[in-house]
């Protein structure tokens, strides 16, 4: 794999980021050619993980989002090393006009298809059975790494280590011919280094990634329990939604939260009827505040409900008792 034909990234863990440097379409005299130039390349700068999630997510019944997907975070290089091994030809760098290149990268994109599905199903099977997000059985340590191994087996490609302050100078070639040399180039990184890593093939960077951010530096891999959609977590590790915007400007986060509570409202018939009541004395309380009655009752009933249902949830009260006990009896007296 010649260094111009590659796309080559780098993870910087401590500013969170992964970037990218990729072959740019240059114009000669009668012609464009697909080129990686120190002067002629492209840095795309993206947060640490993002590029993953975004490859899990991926729609490919949607071939103008794979097309956006790959245009926009590497270039049609990256799916250089799938496409000679599927096509058995060399994968084309000059083209006469810009209306061809666009055609080609369809062509190159339809070749590649099944592999990337493969891949992105791969991706999810390994995820699940790290994270259990289908609450079964999980794959033991031994269980998945044959499961790695088996998909792996005929996945060969480049993938060469360049360190920070040589600039784009080779210092380690690793063939990445199964697991255990992935394993390898990623022992040798370190938090206080910076190294970028270099391939023509796709898939080698992004299982390179899943590797660095599940194993290297415990990133957690969530899938969001509204929209099935996979997320990297930003404060708590076991966020349950993610930060997805909708059309209307609503979030999974706050639709999440929404549902959820409904449905435990509505699994919970003392719930239910605790929000209730709690909602129509609080109203009641808002609109008459010169009612200091009503007001220091209500208090006094919060600190009463608050302890019965510490009672309930311990299974020292059952459900009817504490709706005679505490909110049946409030809601008879408003």
């Amino acid at each position: 794999m010649k260094k111009e034909q590659a796309v080559t990234f780098s993870l910087d863990f401590y500013e969170r980021k992964e970037m990218h440097n990729v072959p740019t379409l240059i114009k000669q005299k009668d012609s464009y050619e697909l080129k990686y130039e120190h002067n002629h390349c492209e840095i795309k700068t993206h947060e640490l993980g993002m590029e993953l999630i975004n490859f899990l997510n991926l729609d490919f019944n949607n071939k103008i989002d794979v097309i956006k997907y790959i245009t926009d975070t590497y270039s049609v290089i990256v799916l250089k090393g799938i496409y000679e091994q599927k096509e058995k030809k060399e994968f084309k760098l000059n083209f006469k006009d810009k209306k061809e290149y666009g055609k080609y990268i369809i062509q190159v994109i339809d070749v590649c298809y099944d592999e990337l599905v493969q891949a992105q199903n791969f991706f999810k099977d390994y995820l699940n059975k790290i994270y259990d997000y289908d609450k079964q059985t999980k794959y033991t340590n031994a269980e998945r790494e044959m499961r790695e191994l088996i998909y792996l087996q005929d996945k060969t490609t480049d993938l060469k280590l360049y360190n920070k302050y040589e600039k784009y100078i080779q210092s380690s070639i690793m063939v990445w011919n199964g697991r255990e040399n992935v394993d390898n180039i990623l022992s040798l990184t370190t938090d206080k280094a910076f190294y970028c890593i270099a391939s023509d093939n796709i898939i080698a960077i992004l299982y390179t990634l899943l590797k660095f951010l599940t194993k290297y530096k415990s990133f957690n891999i969530n899938r969001c329990n509204y929209c099935s959609d996979y997320f990297l977590p930003i404060s708590r590790s076991d966020e349950k939604f993610c930060s997805k915007v909708y059309e209307d400007g609503t979030k999974c986060r706050v639709l999440g939260v929404r549902d959820n509570w409904k449905s435990i409202l509505e699994a919970d018939e003392v719930r239910k009827l605790y929000n209730n009541t709690y909602q129509k004395k609080l109203m009641y309380c808002k609109r008459n505040p010169q009612d200091t009655q009503a007001k220091e009752e209500f208090e006094n009933w919060k600190k009463q409900v608050k302890e019965n249902m510490k009672k309930y949830k311990r299974g020292e009260i059952d459900r009817e008792e504490i709706k005679d006990l505490t909110l049946q009896n409030f809601m008879q007296e408003n």
